[in-house]
């Protein structure tokens, strides 16, 4: 558990905005009083796509949660990965957020298929 925990930044803080959206970019000197930092913790969910969008030097996907609503935004390369998930633009798995460079983005867990039935049969 302790390489997973550090691999994938399991226990660290991850920036929300007070509305609950994951930001995927903080600027220290303009978001300092509208950051939430929370504890980086997997969680089950099924996310919707809903469209891509352009950084300075990136690209991401962004997904909307379908039970809260908050938005969360994919690296591309993770959505790649992801896109083969995808049933009526819809991911249901386990989730968490990484941190590339300065930027921050929701990843697919992968899953045993036991974990996904065991999912499936709480809804």
């Amino acid at each position: 558990m302790v390489a997973y925990a550090s691999k994938y930044h399991i226990g660290r803080k991850v920036p929300y905005d007070l509305q609950g959206n994951m930001m995927s970019f903080v600027r220290v000197e303009k978001d300092v009083s509208s950051v939430e930092w929370k504890a980086n913790t997997p969680f089950w969910t099924t996310l919707k796509f809903l469209t891509f969008v352009r950084g300075r030097s990136s690209v991401g996907a962004i997904f909307t949660d379908k039970k809260s609503g908050h938005r969360f935004t994919m690296f591309l390369s993770d959505f790649i990965s992801t896109v083969i998930f995808l049933v009526d633009g819809e991911v249901t798995g386990k989730f968490h957020i990484v941190k590339r460079g300065a930027y921050y983005g929701v990843a697919l867990i992968p899953t045993s298929p036991i974990e996904q039935l065991a999912l499936q049969a709480e809804e």
